[in-house]
């Protein structure tokens, strides 16, 4: 499934996007899809993370309420 999505920049952030989409020879809606891609895949790792640790303090925490 394709959605679309629409981002609003400010000057200094499309002028960056412009310059690396120049940069590396490529369209800025192809390369601001990467970046979305990479950025999500960043959130979802880092969200990951951050249950597996709260899982661990869990099943490091001492029993409560158990004799």
């Amino acid at each position: 499934m394709t959605r679309r999505v629409f981002v609003t920049l400010t000057d200094e952030q499309a002028e960056q996007l412009s310059w690396l989409a120049d940069h590396y020879d490529c369209d800025v809606t192809e390369l601001t899809h990467e970046l979305l891609i990479d950025s999500i895949q960043f959130c979802q790792a880092q969200i990951e993370a951050e249950a597996c640790e709260q899982i661990r303090m869990l099943m490091d925490a001492p029993a409560m309420g158990r004799a």
